[in-house]
């Protein structure tokens, strides 16, 4: 069974992680200096990730090669995206908790 979670390395670089085995091994796929608060898959291939510098740039990724590479993808300006909620590949809700 496939899964995927973030991990935090030194200083505001986060990692995309990758088990195919269950969680019996993990695998690095994707590094990145951004501070991400949540990863979603909605099948293997297609993926989102959010969160933001917390300074005033939200971001939102996907993937569509299983997490080997990632894109920006168009979103409202907001602080940092604290969540995402995934209904398809064209419908993501973002969750920004700052008022």
């Amino acid at each position: 069974m496939n899964g995927w979670a973030l991990t935090e390395g030194t200083g505001d670089t986060s990692y995309v992680i990758k088990t195919t085995n269950s969680g019996d091994n993990w695998s690095i796929v994707f590094r990145i200096k951004r501070n991400f608060t949540k990863v979603i898959f909605i099948n293997d291939n297609t993926g989102f990730l959010s969160g933001g510098s917390g300074g005033g740039t939200a971001y939102l990724y996907k993937s569509t090669d299983s997490g080997l590479n990632w894109f920006v993808v168009s979103s409202p300006a907001a602080t940092m995206w604290d969540g995402i909620s995934v209904r398809s590949n064209d419908t993501i809700f973002v969750i920004d908790s700052e008022p």
